[in-house]
């Protein structure tokens, strides 16, 4: 946080300040990313996906969203949104049960055939 004061007092370059942060200089200045989609845009598509898509899993509701609104989102974004929302619920971190296949038995240990 001193390095971001000094930012801002004018005792400190900017460049100077990323490097002993490592970040960029954009990090740096506080400026948020240029790919970033407006908050309007992100509440109308999980908006949709409440009215129609409920029950859909991000990859599916994203494909839907882009063939029945022609709203393209990727997968990655819209389930980090459906989790920020609570319509999902993250899978990760996964436990050690929700790893293995419970629903099979489990292998034995052949017996020597004499």
């Amino acid at each position: 946080m001193e390095v971001l004061a000094q930012v801002d007092n004018g005792r400190l370059m900017v460049d100077n300040a990323a490097n002993l942060l490592d970040l960029t200089r954009r990090q740096a200045r506080g400026k948020p990313p240029n790919n970033r989609l407006h908050k309007a845009k992100r509440n109308y598509a999980l908006s949709l996906i409440k009215e129609n898509y409920p029950d859909f899993r991000p990859t599916l509701a994203a494909e839907m969203l882009a063939e029945h609104h022609g709203f393209k989102v990727s997968r990655e974004t819209l389930r980090k949104w459906m989790i920020e929302d609570g319509i999902m619920v993250a899978l990760w971190p996964f436990t050690a049960t929700s790893t293995r296949c419970s629903g099979f038995p489990r292998a034995t240990p052949r017996t020597a055939l004499a």
